[in-house]
């Protein structure tokens, strides 16, 4: 009997992606492996990206109708794109579908029971490593199996309420995973708002070692790496398939390995897939020079550094374990061998005052990189800064408990004690003012953006920025 999976990425309906204006970016991973499970499995599966519509819940009923699921599998990247998920159940429940749905990613691993407690349009969980447990899933409703207990990774509704069965073991060989397959992406309506071309995300290991106070890793700290033949056959195959100009490590340690690392960009080279160009995300720490020069013959052209702060009693606090010196000595060595430097910092962290807030945005313009993200701190759930805040530790203060306002960039959930939201966002504003509004600074910009899109997010922040101060009075 033929059994039909529909993956749905949401629409953003609600936060932070709504305000800036952003709903069509490029596929996500998680969805994509899921995808390329459940089809080597027998099932077949599509996925309906609703970001990549105008008219997205109008599609989305237009294309129930067409294919007839068995099982709706919706994608909660983060905190922030809860509200987003729900209502899709909402609305496919309150159109009279009786589809049984599945939720999973980073926020209803790290709520499993809150999910299905707040959201009763939502029949199950899958938290943790999916792919197994989806296709455990799918076997007991197919097969009409009710007793669900034995299916480790999974939260649902029983007989005496909401259950929640013991986590999954992580799989140790990652390489029997097979390839993401991204067939049913709309790569033609994605607007990506970085970058002109098509992007495909690819990984070289799950997990994470580090422990920072602001991150919640479903994946585990125990990383289990990917053979690196397979990951350069996979990117191989991006670029013949799907047409990849740009691929971008999702690892959340690229080089973590630094004799990997060269192995992996010194077969890319050779096997001359360095044509197209690469983005890679890795630690301050976890750099040299010989690897760095590898990554630039394999064309690599940025990098993005979670550097976060410019003083370091504020680094040492949320534990990320190397200094402002290290910090310098890595960008310094990413510029020498000809890498664009992209930064990532945070406001708003555990005992930050306003003097240390300063000396970031001193520390920014001393290092000078390429390109700037900074974010206001989010406190993301299962995290020690969602527990600090709750309990005003480090002068955290949550202001709101709204899931969709969990973002980085525009969100509103954390203030300091002694540094309210407002000062919070000033702070950050002159902080990209400082940097962007220079002549090198803006030219850089549009190696990521191109001018259109550049004008439109903008215009995004600057009337999301009106609509915060009327709200004021």
């Amino acid at each position: 009997m033929s059994f039909k999976v529909l993956f749905i990425v949401p629409h953003h309906f609600f936060g932070i992606d709504k305000e800036l204006g952003m709903n069509q970016k490029g596929p996500p991973l998680g969805i994509a492996y899921l995808n390329s499970y459940v089809k080597r499995n027998g099932i077949i599966s599509r996925i309906f990206d609703l970001r990549a519509y105008k008219r997205p819940l109008v599609s989305l009923r237009e294309s129930l109708r067409e294919y007839r699921p068995d099982l709706i599998g919706i994608n909660i990247h983060c905190t922030s794109e809860m509200e987003d998920g729900a209502r899709i159940a909402e609305e496919i429940k309150g159109a009279g579908y009786e589809i049984p749905i599945v939720v999973g990613g980073s926020h209803p691993s790290a709520l499993p029971e809150d999910t299905l407690d707040r959201y009763k349009s939502i029949d199950y969980v899958v938290f943790g490593e999916g792919e197994i447990t989806l296709m455990e899933l799918i076997n007991a409703l197919r097969e009409g199996d009710e007793n669900l207990t034995g299916i480790n990774g999974l939260a649902y509704r029983g007989t005496e309420g909401i259950r929640r069965n013991p986590p999954r073991e992580l799989i140790s060989d990652i390489d029997i995973l097979p390839m993401p397959d991204f067939t049913g992406f709309p790569f033609e309506r994605y607007k990506p708002h970085y970058f002109k071309g098509i992007e495909i995300p690819v990984i070289t290991a799950r997990g994470c070692p580090n422990r920072c106070v602001f991150c919640y890793q479903p994946m585990g700290h125990n990383v289990r790496v990917r053979s690196y033949q397979y990951v350069v056959e996979e990117i191989e195959r991006d670029i013949r398939d799907y047409r990849a100009t740009q691929i971008f490590f999702a690892d959340d340690t690229l080089t973590i390995d630094p004799e990997y690392t060269i192995r992996l960009f010194t077969e890319i080279k050779r096997r001359g897939l360095n044509k197209v160009r690469y983005i890679a995300s890795t630690r301050i720490d976890r750099v040299n020079r010989d690897m760095l020069r590898a990554m630039k013959e394999a064309n690599v052209f940025s990098i993005v550094y979670g550097a976060e702060s410019g003083n370091q009693m504020i680094l040492n606090g949320i534990r990320k374990g190397f200094t402002l010196e290290q910090t310098e000595q890595a960008i310094r060595w990413t510029k020498e061998a000809g890498i664009k430097v992209d930064t990532n910092f945070i406001l708003g962290l555990p005992y930050e005052n306003e003097e240390t807030i300063r000396q970031t945005l001193d520390f920014i313009m001393k290092l000078n990189p390429d390109f700037l993200n900074l974010a206001i701190l989010a406190p993301f759930p299962q995290t020690e800064v969602y527990e600090w805040a709750k309990k005003g530790i480090g002068g955290l203060r949550l202001r709101s408990d709204s899931y969709s306002a969990t973002g980085r960039i525009v969100g509103n959930t954390l203030e300091l004690e002694g540094v309210d939201r407002a000062r919070l966002e000033y702070y950050q504003t002159i902080g990209y003012v400082r940097f962007y509004l220079r002549p090198s600074r803006i030219r850089n910009l549009f190696y990521k953006v191109d001018f259109y899109t550049l004008f439109r997010y903008g215009l995004h922040l600057v009337a999301n920025q009106i609509r915060k101060i009327i709200n004021r009075f």
